[in-house]
């Protein structure tokens, strides 16, 4: 008897002991990764009256340390119809946010991009915002922000501009289903003193899960500048507007 009322302390004990050492357990598999890398993927091939192909490839790395996060990310597209290259550009950027509120953040980044279709040999933009997010939820996340940009731009001319953009963005994201998200984007850039001269680029993103590292991805874009380059050798003036259409496999790491 004696020996049965000393062992009913430490079974206490033990049971306890295990309890803490599961919930740090299910704790420390609930923090999510401080480093995340995420890369797509697409081909799509079109033979019929013309031969079309069209090769996009991008990839981003996060880390994410407290309230601070850095990101590095860039994106390729090229697209030729029959021989013609109609699509040929690329970005780069790098990106540190800071939050001070739970819906608050700053952030700072560099930007380098070409597009030589339609004129663009190099493009160099450091810029820095302030964002909130309106709406905060399961299901929704909406941010605002704004900020100013600074362009130069180098032409396949020879030829360069450079000017003080503002910049105002809104980026929403919308889980669908499980598994499923909608994301869309709208960044809005007009120089400063003369909003008529203007960029914007907007974005809407599905993204579907097939496994835990695989998604699938479609996508449709659209980037207008309201100068758009003219060839000096035709003098014919670039579309405003480019408009693309990618569907990509997305693989996180």
């Amino acid at each position: 008897m004696t020996f049965r009322l000393h062992l009913v302390p430490r079974c206490i004990q033990i049971c306890v002991a295990a309890v803490l050492l599961t919930a740090a357990d299910v704790s420390a598999q609930e923090e999510p990764d401080p480093w995340s890398l995420k890369t797509d993927l697409g081909l799509s091939l079109i033979r019929g009256n013309a031969e079309t192909s069209t090769i996009s490839a991008s990839s981003r790395l996060r880390h994410r340390d407290g309230n601070h996060t850095w990101t590095a990310s860039g994106n390729y597209r090229r697209s030729t119809a029959d021989t013609t290259v109609t699509v040929n550009r690329a970005r780069m950027r790098l990106e540190y946010e800071y939050r001070w509120g739970e819906r608050t953040y700053y952030s700072i980044r560099m930007e380098g991009s070409y597009n030589r279709p339609a004129g663009l040999s190099l493009r160099l933009s450091p810029a820095s915002s302030v964002g909130y997010e309106v709406v905060n939820s399961e299901k929704l996340t909406v941010t605002m922000a704004g900020g100013g940009r600074f362009i130069r731009d180098r032409f396949v001319d020879g030829t360069d501009d450079r000017g003080l953009y503002l910049s105002a963005s809104q980026n929403l994201t919308y889980v669908v289903a499980d598994g499923t998200k909608l994301h869309q984007n709208l960044d809005v850039t007009p120089k400063a003193g003369n909003p008529e001269d203007l960029l914007y680029a907007g974005e809407v993103r599905l993204v579907t899960s097939v496994t835990e590292e695989v998604g699938l991805e479609v996508s449709v874009e659209d980037e207008f500048e309201s100068r758009p380059f003219v060839d000096p050798n035709t003098g014919e003036a670039k579309s405003k507007h480019e408009v693309s259409f990618f569907t990509e496999l997305s693989f996180r790491l």
